[in-house]
């Protein structure tokens, strides 16, 4: 019985160095191996123990479990696609399939590359807390000395940085000057000759808004 336990760790390990490896040494270890410029994901391909910690996203291989075993998935382009290039025959994913149901047998040791270059240093939970991340929420109106010339809540919250770095709000632009940078904002170019003739029309808050649609279409 010993005797043919021996026999099948040897068919498995040939069965690895046959088909495995060589696959990972083609596509894989460029970026996923202590040999490469950078190991992504923090993922190493490039020895057992390695493979099977994983890395950001958990372990590569999870021996006689093909469906926890997320180089499976990868392979298959199921989630994160590798290699990124193409994708592998259905051949070569049929091997890695075998090979992890029989137990991913892999003779290869832990190198001695220092722990600190195999995770990533990226504090994900902390990146999750920038504003850009973060639910939208609606927040009061800030008091300010300037609550005449706010004319959008936006102004407000405006107005208030303006406050607190000692600076004072532009006087309201005169309807020529406001209709010169309208138009070049809207449209890159001057006002034409007729919207210059209507230049007054900015004098209200409707004739303003109504002017912004029309050079806007």
């Amino acid at each position: 019985m010993a005797q043919t336990s021996i026999v099948q760790a040897d068919e498995q390990t040939d069965f690895f160095e046959r088909k495995i490896r060589p696959i990972l040494v083609e596509h894989c270890y460029d970026c996923h191996s202590s040999e490469g410029a950078d190991i992504e994901g923090g993922l190493r391909l490039d020895s057992r123990d390695a493979m099977r910690r994983g890395g950001e996203s958990g372990p590569a291989v999870m021996p006689k479990q093909v469906d926890k075993s997320l180089l499976v998935s990868a392979i298959k382009y199921e989630s994160i696609k590798m290699p990124p290039e193409h994708k592998l025959s259905d051949e070569i994913v049929e091997d890695f399939v075998k090979w992890i149901q029989l137990g991913a047998a892999d003779p290869r040791e832990e190198s001695s590359v220092p722990a600190e270059v195999v995770h990533s240093e990226i504090d994900y939970d902390l990146g999750r807390q920038f504003w850009s991340f973060q639910k939208p929420e609606r927040h009061p109106l800030p008091y300010h000395d300037w609550m005449d010339w706010c004319r959008t809540e936006t102004d407000h919250f405006v107005a208030s940085s303006l406050r607190t770095n000692g600076i004072s709000p532009s006087p309201t632009a005169a309807p020529n000057i406001l209709l010169r940078r309208l138009s070049f904002d809207l449209t890159g170019l001057p006002p034409s000759r007729e919207w210059v003739t209507r230049v007054e029309r900015l004098a209200e808050e409707d004739d303003y808004t109504q002017a912004v649609d029309e050079l806007i279409g």
